[in-house]
């Protein structure tokens, strides 16, 4: 299987490094570099402000995902466009403020992925892995194979449209898997994350870097704020809205906002972060899902 160079970009003042097509690296990378350039610094997390920048972030990053993305061993991806620091912060002068960017219909919302694992880990190094594994639906394709069940990946086929992604033998398909690293200006790697949460993972990990990297809130903070996600019209939330900011969303055209019943919606981020100046290592739980973290010392 051909291997391919991992989706970068300049993010705040770090890179991030995310995996290549057809995992949605680009895509993150895009809808960071989108709201950096709607100026999400200013705007106070939960704020109506913040909320909708975040959301049209990621509703222009998906129209890219939708028809472009696929395995760049079949297709051409525009990697280096979808990085670009300069073309996103001309797509962002598209996006108003007071109403909603206007789309083509995209992909219609699967179902909830159960069974995705994320796992970040630091060596005594500084050598850091970010992975994460998914079965996709529970229990996946429901095959038992040698002690493990085999995943339905194939399913992620359905992602998207026009012919980026259509299956093909040998193709790998598009997925929400985004095993993530943050560089920083000396190239020293400072934070690992990623998260299972299938659509969601993107618009998850986007909030919990846009509020470290931008608001300087301790990791730990940023993995327990409340999050959201968009759908289409509709605004979905962990915990609804000051009723000021439900108004204003409202306004801006948002059909409706809910919040999900199913527990494991919004996902689990797991992550490291490396403080060199003080010559530690910082964890957080997310309180989502079962999860932890630890420092073993020799």
């Amino acid at each position: 299987m051909a291997r391919h160079e991992p989706a970068r970009g300049a993010f705040a003042d770090y890179e991030i490094v995310g995996p290549a097509p057809p995992l949605p690296g680009a895509s993150l990378v895009q809808l960071l570099q989108v709201a950096e350039a709607l100026g999400i610094e200013d705007h106070q997390p939960g704020s109506a402000d913040f909320v909708h920048s975040v959301a049209m972030a990621w509703r222009l990053a998906e129209q890219f995902l939708i028809w472009e993305l696929g395995d760049p061993s079949f297709v051409d991806v525009s990697i280096d466009d979808l990085t670009d620091p300069d073309r996103n912060a001309a797509l962002a002068e598209r996006i108003p403020m007071d109403s909603l960017l206007a789309i083509d219909p995209g992909a219609p919302p699967e179902g909830l992925e159960g069974n995705t694992t994320h796992l970040t880990v630091v060596d005594a190094d500084g050598m850091v892995v970010s992975m994460t594994n998914t079965l996709t639906n529970f229990w996946g394709s429901g095959q038992y194979a040698r002690g493990f069940f085999v995943n339905d990946q194939l399913s992620r086929f359905a992602v998207g449209q026009g012919p980026a992604n259509q299956p093909e033998a040998g193709k790998r398909s598009v997925s929400w898997t985004l095993p993530t690293l943050i560089i920083d200006g000396e190239g020293r790697p400072v934070l690992g994350l990623g998260t299972p949460g299938g659509r969601r993972i993107p618009t998850g990990l986007a909030q919990v870097l846009l509020r470290w990297a931008f608001q300087g809130e301790p990791l730990a903070d940023a993995v327990e704020a409340p999050r959201f996600h968009i759908e289409g019209t509709e605004l979905q939330f962990e915990q609804l809205p000051p009723a000021e900011v439900a108004d204003d969303l409202r306004r801006r055209g948002y059909t409706s906002l809910t919040v999900p019943t199913f527990p494991y919606y919004f996902g689990s981020i797991q992550a490291l972060e490396i403080d060199y100046e003080g010559d530690q290592l910082l964890g957080a739980t997310d309180p989502r899902r079962e999860a932890d973290w630890r420092v073993d010392t020799p």
